[in-house]
């Protein structure tokens, strides 16, 4: 039995209404969801792209892969 709760699905309704198709989350109930890959934050971090600047690097916003 699922315990996912009305927000989890108000998320995922609003994932597929806007084709996105990744979450960066803990909740594992999202797992629960064929359509929806979940990655968790420190994955997200690990993948994302790094910008080199002159004030050093940082993570590129929006993106992680």
């Amino acid at each position: 039995m699922s315990d996912r709760t009305p927000r989890d699905a108000i998320h995922a309704a609003v994932m597929r209404r806007h084709a996105i198709r990744t979450v960066v989350s803990y909740d594992c109930h999202f797992d629960e969801l064929p359509d929806i890959e979940r990655v968790t934050p420190q994955a997200a971090l690990l993948s994302a792209p790094v910008d080199e600047g002159k004030s050093g690097p940082r993570v590129v916003r929006g993106q992680y892969r």
